[in-house]
């Protein structure tokens, strides 16, 4: 990152003073692992902007004023070195957890069930963290709104459709509640595990890779491991209930519908 001064003051970042500026500076921030920033030039004005960093793009969160820039530092040619895989795996700074994501239509999604250990409520099922380790945790919808790292959230129901549409399902056919599509949720489960029952078929390479975790209904009661895929959205049908998702291991469509906000579901995070 680069930050290129217009401004006289102290640099800091998160806080912590880097160094003092002059107008027409050009500061290098070197080492900046994916995260977001605070940037502060303070002096006799103030410049103020946050900052998220995802590998190597940079993408200006909220703006205070306009006194500076950020940048991309670019090294020299010989410096720079491939990175194949970077844009593909996003990692979670809370726990270092790396999550595969894909591009789906406008949006990109994690292709893993999130599995952040969520201050509050976030189950392994059965209680066996083995569970997790593949399915992800399972989070009662509160807890789910809130899961989500820095730069991403729980999809709407409206990014679902999105989703949907993009897989190959209607427009019309996103709006209606229950089962709906024929093969489009089999085209979203993970079948090369063979933890579904019945053969799904993956027809996008890399693709969403649903597993059948099942869902809670308390901290210690589970129940439908190997059989469903339940995801909960951000939207709400009421004070009570939340709009999800279920991939159902016989059936071809995806299943939509609303339920008790207490139910432990997966989450799948989408880019903000």
């Amino acid at each position: 990152i680069v930050v290129n001064s217009t401004i006289a003051g102290n640099l800091l970042l998160n806080g912590i003073e880097i160094t003092s500026v002059e107008p027409g500076s050009v500061v290098p921030l070197d080492n900046i692992e994916e995260g977001t920033y605070e940037l502060i030039i303070a002096g006799k004005e103030t410049w103020e902007e946050n900052v998220l960093v995802l590998g190597d793009q940079i993408t200006n969160v909220t703006v205070g004023t306009t006194a500076g820039a950020i940048s991309k530092a670019e090294p020299p040619a010989e410096e720079k070195k491939s990175s194949p895989d970077k844009d593909n795996v996003y990692t979670d700074h809370r726990d270092m957890t790396e999550y595969p994501i894909m591009n789906f239509g406008s949006r990109i999604w994690m292709t893993e069930n999130l599995s952040y250990t969520f201050p509050g409520e976030a189950y392994c099922y059965d209680n066996n963290t083995s569970d997790c380790d593949i399915y992800g945790r399972l989070y009662p919808w509160e807890a789910a709104q809130q899961a989500c790292p820095d730069g991403w959230h729980l999809p709407s129901d409206e990014d679902w459709k999105e989703l949907e549409i993009f897989i190959g399902m209607k427009g019309k056919t996103t709006k209606k509640i229950g089962l709906r599509g024929k093969t489009e949720g089999s085209i979203l489960k993970d079948a090369s595990q063979g933890l579904w029952r019945s053969a799904g078929q993956n027809n996008l390479a890399n693709g969403f890779n649903a597993l059948p975790g099942g869902y809670s209904l308390s901290d210690s009661k589970f129940t439908e491991k190997d059989k469903s895929a339940f995801f909960w959205t951000s939207t709400e049908y009421n004070e009570q209930k939340a709009y999800y998702r279920k991939l159902d291991d016989s059936k071809g469509g995806i299943h939509r519908f609303y339920n008790n906000k207490n139910r432990g579901y997966s989450v799948r995070c989408v880019r903000d």
